[in-house]
This record gives C-alpha cells, sequence and structure tokens, in this order.
C-alpha cells in the first residue's frame, strides 16, 4: 500500500484505498486503516494547491469537473453514512421499547449490526464508482493528482464508520451484559455519531481549501462527546418512557437539549 504512487495508476490508487477499507469493515480491525491515515499525515501532501496548479495551466480543462466535484463525494458520503445510522439506529430503539423478548433483542442487535455493516460496504462501493467517473473526464495529466486527493478525502469518512462499528459493538454487548443501560448507550450512539460525522465534514473540506484542520474550531470532539454523556446520565432516569430522540444544541453555556421527540 506504501510503495511509491509513481508506480501505480490512478484507478488502482483508488481501488487498493477503498478495498483496504472494504477489510477493516469485514473483519471489524481498523489497524491498517490507522496506519494508512497515519502515513498520509506524515506525509503532508498539499494535493489540492498542485491540482489547482496544473488545472490553471491546462489548455485542455474547459468545463470538465472541478476539484469541488471530488469534494462533495466525500461530503455526501458522510452525510449518507451519519443519516442511516441514525435511521437503523432509531429502528432498534423502537423495538427496545416495545418489551421484546430477549431472544428478540439480539435478533435485533444482531440485524442492526449487518445492516449498518453492509451499509458501510454499500456506501464506499458508490463513492468509488462516483470518484473514478468524475476523475475519468479530466484531462489525463491531472488524472494521478486528482487520485491522490480523492483517496485523501476518503480517510474523513472511514473515521465515521470506526465510530459508529464501535457504538454498534456497544449497544450489542449491553444487550448481552446489561440492557437496562440501552436506552443511556443508544443515546451515546446518536451523539458520537453527530460528533464524528460534523468533524469528518470540517476535516474533508479543509483538505480542498488549504484551511488547516483545528478540532477546537468550534468544538472538541472528543470533549463535545463527554458532556452529551454526562447530560444524557442526568435526564435519563427522569426521562418519560414516550420519547424516541433526544435532539442537542451547543450553546454558550455547554450543550443543551433543544428537542424531543416523542
Amino acid at each position: 500500500m506504501f510503495d511509491k504512487s509513481n508506480n501505480i495508476d490512478w484507478e488502482t490508487r483508488v481501488d487498493r484505498h477503498i478495498d483496504l477499507i472494504l477489510l477493516c469493515i469485514t473483519t471489524g480491525n481498523y489497524g491498517p486503516f490507522h496506519a494508512l491515515v497515519a502515513h498520509n499525515v506524515i506525509q503532508g501532501a498539499d494535493h489540492w494547491t498542485t491540482f489547482c496548479d496544473m488545472r490553471n495551466a491546462s489548455r485542455d480543462y474547459n468545463n470538465r469537473p472541478s476539484e469541488n466535484d471530488l469534494m462533495h463525494v466525500s461530503v455526501n458520503l458522510v452525510h449518507n453514512l451519519e443519516e442511516n445510522f441514525d435511521k437503523r439506529v432509531k429502528e432498534f430503539q423502537t423495538l427496545y421499547k416495545r418489551n421484546p423478548t430477549h431472544h428478540r433483542l439480539e435478533q435485533g442487535v444482531e440485524e442492526l449490526q449487518q445492516s449498518i455493516r453492509h451499509h458501510h460496504k454499500q456506501t464506499f462501493e458508490h463513492s468509488r464508482d462516483q470518484g473514478k467517473h468524475i476523475i475519468r473526464q479530466l484531462p489525463a495529466h491531472l488524472r494521478d493528482v486528482a487520485s491522490k486527493l480523492f483517496t485523501l478525502s476518503l480517510d474523513a469518512p472511514g473515521t465515521v464508520i470506526e465510530e459508529q462499528d464501535r457504538s454498534v459493538k456497544n449497544i450489542y454487548n449491553t444487550v448481552f451484559d446489561n440492557p437496562k443501560r440501552l436506552p443511556m448507550n443508544i443515546q451515546k450512539a446518536f451523539a458520537s455519531n453527530k460528533a464524528a460525522a460534523d468533524v469528518a465534514v470540517k476535516w474533508v473540506r479543509s483538505l480542498y481549501h488549504r484551511r488547516h484542520f483545528e478540532m477546537d474550531d468550534e468544538s472538541d470532539a472528543g470533549s463535545d462527546v463527554s458532556e452529551m454523556e454526562e447530560l444524557i446520565a442526568d435526564v435519563l432516569p427522569d426521562l418519560d418512557s414516550s420519547v424516541q430522540r433526544l435532539t442537542f444544541r451547543k450553546t454558550e453555556l455547554g450543550w443543551k437539549i433543544s428537542d424531543m421527540v416523542r
């Protein structure tokens, strides 16, 4: 995976990157992905500037796709992952509120885990096709650097699926170990999913606009999750059983519950 980039063509680069992420999804082991992200960070290459300089000097660019088209593939991937996760977890939450048998609850959480992983694979495969379709429309001399920019922007969605996988495993273990803690851990899953997706979108945009990625730009993802977990722990014991979903909003005084869906 870490051969010099000049030794592989742009399509192979995209395929290798996606295939590595698919391997992590299948095995649940994100160690190889962590190594890839570390490698990319250490390299520190500014592919966006290189692409723009080469594009501006190109005489045959005309109305072909721009770097923004590639950026939108990764941003939309994050949004797709975030929305599907919320939808699937909410379905499991509804099942739990119906007081099913423990066997049905076990089936439900296994279905949740399988559906999330299946969607992860589908969305990354779809993004692979979208990215390659856009890159093919570029002049030949821009495709290599465009593929580097595109694959680099896939690291952010990769962190989202890892966080989602961790949350689902937590819910899964709770079903078998202590089902009474499910309401709290489900709310934690919603909160961590939103925090991870928000940071991932900022990460992607920073790669295409040369803005230094600052986790404390608006909020630190880790501290945000901790604050919301504390808030959930405080309100959950007194929460009406009819509440299906909580919406959080950050204020100057910290995270607050802004809406309840019954």
